[in-house]
């Protein structure tokens, strides 16, 4: 940050926070080093026995982190918060559950993919005009448009 505006000034390769920014053809993507270390601690985390609450820590900011460009596993980041939870100090070791495995194969299919690139135009307002009404003690109602069902 600058002292005197308080605006963030990209380096001279247009990075800011960790991103490649193209802003004429609005655009943000992930540099190629930055994939190589969230890459490699992965890798080191799968490939790790036991897992302490730190590295656990580290990987899970890592990902949320870069979740800004790799969209398709973002819904994977609650199981390891879940997991991060379970640790009830720095000094035990777990070991990883088959479904956080899972969910960090994802991260790494994702990572590996051809491109780390997301836009950053805006998306239409679409108003899909669905409504659902669980506040009665006997149902459940949906109304999409003028339609309505009950049950």
């Amino acid at each position: 940050m600058t002292e005197n505006t308080g605006w963030v000034q990209p380096n001279d390769d247009g990075s800011l926070l960790s991103f490649c920014w193209d802003l004429w053809a609005r655009t943000v993507s992930l540099p190629e080093e930055k994939r190589d270390r969230v890459v490699q601690k992965l890798r080191h985390f799968l490939d790790t026995l036991h897992v302490s609450q730190k590295e656990c820590a580290s990987l899970h900011g890592s990902l949320q982190h870069i979740c800004f460009v790799c969209q398709d596993a973002l819904s994977t980041l609650p199981a390891l918060l879940g997991f991060l939870s379970k640790f009830p100090n720095d000094f035990v070791l777990h070991f990883l559950p088959c479904s956080i495995i899972n969910d960090l194969n994802l991260w790494m299919s994702c990572l590996l993919g051809p491109s780390l690139t997301c836009s950053i135009l805006l998306r239409p307002c679409l108003d899909p005009n669905f409504h659902i009404d669980a506040s009665s003690s006997f149902g459940l109602g949906f109304v999409i448009g003028n339609q309505y069902a009950g049950w």
